[in-house]
Order: structure tokens, then sequence, then C-alpha cells
């Protein structure tokens, strides 16, 4: 029965205290007056009346929507209660009827609503997945670049024995393999029509220690060390195949993005064709550039090299 569905949906939406009781309470008044006009045998005077009566509230709710019916009926009743010398079963058959359309005008705005937030949300959600599958296709591309970048990787047979040389020279103690390479995406050269891009082996390393400073000295001792510090790195880059072999490969700073713009820096290092640019992610310090401290700056043979170690910083109280 359909009746008794709506009603227990109007049970639940009361225990709920949903957003829907006056909702269901209006599918009721319709069902309640539809089953009324089912069940009854109407008389032709009642039927005339109800014609006249019906024609009278079409003129009255003309344009009002359903807030304005509660309002209209509400002024209704209280002219029955107050009222003397009215035509009461008149107005008390206005009241009824004005009671089902504003029943019905509120199914009707409800429904509405609840096409218009349906429409919206396929829409959001239409958006949504547009984005992904948008998203998805620039993770496809990206992860191609990727790929292709690490597909590019010089494989000559003298960048592969220069590699192997510097990585048989191993590790200082306190040295370890810088890894920290940046990719360098959507990057064009005026040379690749001409020569197939390759990006340079290298062989870089990173170096840490304990910094006894006043400070750690006072704090610190040789069983109790203080934490170790980044102290600089030393990058070995090979360029055997460089076409111009007098061109100085060379290097510059950018500002790290992210994050990571206060503490790290990224260092690029710029040859010529067929080589493409290369970068890591390094720590942000002050380079202490004094030979007598380890600096070196040199283009030999095809080996790019750069070694520097930061500034010592000096504790004051």
């Amino acid at each position: 029965d359909l009746y008794n569905d709506i009603n227990q949906y109007l049970e639940l939406e009361k225990l709920s205290n949903g957003n829907y009781i006056k909702f269901f309470e209006s599918i009721l008044i319709v069902l309640s007056n539809q089953q009324a006009i089912i069940s009854s045998n109407i008389k032709s005077n009642n039927k005339i009346i109800h014609e006249s009566i019906l024609k009278d509230v079409n003129n009255i709710m003309k344009n009002k929507s359903s807030t304005d019916l509660d309002q209209l009926q509400q002024e209704i009743s209280n002219n029955i209660f107050n009222g003397k010398g009215i035509d009461r079963e008149y107005w008390e058959n206005i009241s009824k009827e004005i009671e089902l359309q504003r029943a019905k005008a509120f199914i009707s705005e409800t429904h509405s609503n609840l096409i218009a937030q349906h429409e919206s949300l396929f829409n959001e959600l239409h958006e949504q997945a547009i984005s992904k599958q948008q998203e998805t296709i620039k993770n496809i591309q990206l992860q191609a670049q990727l790929d292709r970048y690490d597909d590019m990787i010089d494989d000559s047979e003298e960048a592969s024995s220069l590699y192997l040389l510097e990585k048989d020279k191993g590790l200082d103690d306190d040295e370890e393999v810088l890894t920290n390479e940046v990719k360098l995406l959507d990057v064009t050269y005026d040379w690749i029509d001409k020569y197939k891009p390759r990006k340079p082996r290298y062989f870089n390393r990173v170096r840490s220690g304990y910094d006894w400073n006043r400070y750690n000295s006072a704090h610190y001792d040789k069983d109790n060390p203080p934490p170790k510090m980044i102290q600089g790195y030393r990058f070995t880059i090979f360029y055997p195949d460089l076409i111009d072999k007098y061109h100085t490969p060379k290097f510059s700073i950018e500002k790290c993005k992210g994050d990571d713009s206060n503490d790290f820096v990224i260092i690029r290092f710029h040859s010529g064709p067929p080589y493409e640019d290369i970068a890591f992610k390094i720590l942000n310090k002050q380079w202490d550039k004094d030979p007598k401290f380890g600096y070196r700056s040199s283009f030999d043979r095809g080996i790019l090299t750069l070694n520097f170690n930061f500034r010592r910083l000096t504790y004051k109280r």
C-alpha cells in the first residue's frame, strides 16, 4: 500500500529529524485526497460546489509559492475561527483545497530542488572525472618523459670506461654517493635537430662529518659526538663526446621550489651538444672557494670536476 509506505518513510524522517518531513506529509495529503475521491460517491451538487471552489482557489493561488500558500491558509484559518456572519462551510472547503494545492506545490518545488541538486552533483562528479582523467594522462606523459630521460644516459664505451675508473677509486671515510638528481623536463635545445641528446654519466660524492665548533666542543665529546653535518660535495661528470672540445661546461645555482626553497638549492651543469643539462639538489650554504680548503673547478679530457666545502660557522656566545 503506497499510503502505508509513505507513512513509514515519514516516521523514519521524524525519528532521524530529517529534512523531508514536510515533503512526505505533503504526499500523504495528496494521497488522502485521491483516496477520498476514489472511495466516495460524490453528489452532483457537491461536485458543483467543488468546481466553484476550485475556480476561486485557482484565482487566489495564482503565482503563489508554497510559502505564500502557508501564509494564506493561516489567514483563512484565523478568519474561520474569529469570523462572524461568514459562510464557514465555503471557507473551510477553500482551506482544504488550498492545503491540497499547497501540498502539491511543495512536492513540485522539492522535486525541482532535488533534480537541481542531482544535476549539480552529476556536474561536479563529471568535472572530477574529467580532472582525474586529465591528471592520469598528465602522469602517463610525465612517466614517459621520465622513462625517456633515463633511457638517454650516455652509453658510449668511453663514457662507461670513465665512469668505472672513477667508481673504482671508491669513497673516502667521510663520503657517500650523491643521488639527489633533479629531473629536468620540458627543456629544449637549439641543436636537437642535429644531434641525438644524451644525459652525461657522473659519479658524485657528498662529504659529511663532525663540526667541532665551540658549541659542539663544549657539549659533545668523541664518545658522544654531535650529529654529522654535510660539509661539502665532489662532482665528477663525464663529457667525452662534446662536439666543441674547447667549450668548458659551466654550472649555475638556481632556487629550489616548494618547502625546500630555504634549505636547498639546485646546482645545474650545462655543457653543449650532444649533452643535456643535468642538475642536483644540494644544501643552501656558503661555499669556501679557497683552494687551500679543497676548492677545485676544472675540465680536463672530457671530465668536469667540481669540489667544494662549506664555510665553517663560528659560534658566538
